[in-house]
């Protein structure tokens, strides 16, 4: 039976993600803007989705509503788990 050290070798120990940054590496700054802007998009379109449908009357049936809750989703997505992971991605 293989040991826990063979099976998961691409198991790293990261204590704190912010700890291994370099900032001043052009690869740490080449992952950094995209991931950076696909959360900028994420929680601006998400946000935008929500103010429609709760400026526009008309926009609020039922099947609006399913996707305002989507959004909401997807806008919580977008402010707690994509900056984390984009983080750990960069820093482990």
């Amino acid at each position: 039976m293989l040991s826990l050290h063979f099976r998961y070798r691409w198991v790293r120990n990261c204590s704190s993600a912010m700890d291994n940054v370099d900032f001043e590496d052009p690869r740490v700054v080449g992952s950094l803007i995209p991931l950076g802007i696909i959360c900028l998009v994420v929680v601006f379109g998400n946000a935008m989705v929500i103010a429609a449908v709760q400026m526009t009357r008309k926009l609020r049936g039922a099947t609006n509503l399913f996707i305002v809750s989507l959004a909401w989703a997807d806008l919580m997505l977008g402010v707690v788990v994509l900056p984390s992971s984009a983080t750990y991605e960069v820093s482990c």
